[in-house]
């Protein structure tokens, strides 16, 4: 333009600010703008709005406060909907006082406030946690003579049954009905949601049948929701009807229900079944996943089918899906009870291998294992590579050691690691006051055993069933 004599007119270097935005070249944005500034062009409302779009989208949305703030102070007209952008921006990035803030401002400046900003707060409170300042913001709405719509209610009805407050989520949900706003389908799953984690399943059920008798088909977080619920109960027979019953109406199963259900029938011991729904998720399409994996492998583990467990193991690393932490202890914890600490050493080195750092809890079950199957020089060394990991060994991995010590007759190495607890400022617990008493009955040192018990409750840890079991 400027080759052929055409000066650009703002509009046109508004729409090119837009264009670099959009492809989150953000700066040359800014380049842009500076041109429009030695131009003796004023940016005006549609470049704020511009700019405060484009760095909320690159995630910028502090860096696009300022910017507001400060064309705020050059007297650049704020629209409500740019308000609006950078609202939702700090409600995303968890920064929801500054969007309380934000809103104030708004309405000072424009004397205007609108349903969905209000809604983007109350949900962002909501998931906070922040339910009494959520129920305050919509007080201060209804106040404003702003009607809140089902948008706004469902956030409210989400958070408080997130809370564990059903009674006023009900409150919430019959007050909203009576202003003849429809519930949808988010607003009754919430509710739903709410009944089964108070184990209320006959309510859940009522609130369901509800909402089909009103129209509304449930979607497929409807049926997560009451799978989650029957498997937890261990309702396992209704949960795979409630999920033969979603294909049957034409909602399609995800990766997440295939593995609620999973995960349902291996708390039953119903492993074949778990098994063969897993296999069955390559028939639909569905992509097999860590999480899936990892719920069949603990399945197997604890069936006490390591075999199977290590198959399933061997399977996840041939489609290139790497075990998480979690998986991997699984698996170390049951090949020390089969007695197969060599291939849990193994595991052990290879989480290590594949980058994944192993936490006090694969250390501890480690430690057990090589302790329990009489290894505890290894142990030791186990034990040693925990503080040069970077991690402090807590009282249950002290305790595991002591009882390896008294396990192979090294009582006064046994006494010396409890003095160490001491020492260290840390707390024996019931468990370790056990251990170290059966060590000393065990090789017959009976008087400092009883010395030990009398110390026990001096200290404020007073004995089980188990410690007085020991003595006698």
């Amino acid at each position: 333009m400027g080759l052929v004599g055409i000066e650009p007119a703002l509009c046109t270097l508004n729409i090119l600010i837009n264009c670099c935005c959009h492809l989150g070249e953000i700066n040359a944005g800014f380049c842009v703008f500076g041109i429009m500034l030695r131009r003796g062009l004023k940016a005006n409302s549609v470049t704020l709005r511009t700019f405060v779009k484009g760095m909320c989208k690159e995630g910028k949305v502090l860096s696009a406060v300022q910017l507001l703030d400060k064309m705020t102070e050059e007297k650049v007209e704020v629209k409500v909907l740019t308000y609006g952008i950078l609202i939702n921006g700090l409600c995303e990035i968890r920064e929801t006082g500054l969007a309380i803030e934000l809103h104030r401002k708004m309405v000072q400046r424009t004397c205007e406030s609108n349903v969905l900003t209000y809604s983007m707060i109350i949900d962002s409170l909501g998931k906070d946690g922040l339910m009494n300042e959520a129920l305050d913001f919509f007080s201060d709405m209804i106040h404003e003579g702003v009607t809140p719509d089902v948008i706004v209610y469902s956030c409210l009805i989400h958070g408080l049954c997130n809370s564990g407050r059903l009674k006023e989520a009900v409150r919430l949900f019959d007050e909203m009905v009576g202003q003849g706003i429809s519930a949808n389908v988010v607003t009754y799953n919430s509710l739903i949601y709410g009944f089964c984690q108070l184990d209320l399943w006959k309510e859940a059920t009522r609130i369901f049948d509800k909402m089909v008798g009103q129209g509304i088909s449930p979607d497929v977080i409807t049926f997560m929701i009451l799978i989650d619920c029957l498997c937890k109960r261990g309702m396992v027979g209704e949960a795979r009807m409630v999920f033969d019953m979603m294909i049957r109406i034409g909602k399609k199963p995800n990766e997440f229900t295939y593995n609620l259900l999973i995960y349902g029938l291996c708390l039953t011991g119903s492993l074949d079944g778990a098994a063969e729904l897993f296999k069955s998720m390559e028939h639909r399409g569905l992509e097999q996943d860590v999480t899936g994996y990892s719920t069949l492998i603990n399945g197997y583990c604890k069936g006490r089918a390591i075999d199977e467990a290590m198959c399933l193991f061997q399977e996840m690393h041939e489609k290139g899906l790497k075990p998480t932490t979690v998986t991997y202890n699984t698996l170390i914890g049951e090949l020390c009870q089969a007695g197969r600490v060599k291939t849990a050493k193994g595991l052990f080195n290879e989480m290590q291998t594949c980058g994944l750092s192993p936490d006090l809890h694969s250390y501890s079950i480690l430690l057990n294992g090589l302790c329990k199957n009489g290894q505890l020089e290894e142990a030791m060394d186990v034990f040693r590579s925990i503080k040069s990991a970077g991690l402090e060994a807590n009282i249950e991995v002290f305790s595991t050691l002591i009882d390896g010590m008294c396990r192979v007759g090294k009582i006064a190495a046994a006494k010396d690691q409890f003095d160490e607890i001491l020492k260290k400022g840390m707390v024996p617990d019931v468990v370790t006051y056990n251990i170290m008493i059966n060590g000393l009955c065990r090789n017959e040192m009976l008087p400092e055993a009883s010395k030990l018990l009398l110390r026990m409750e001096e200290e404020g840890c007073f004995p089980d069933a188990i410690s007085f079991n020991i003595i006698i």
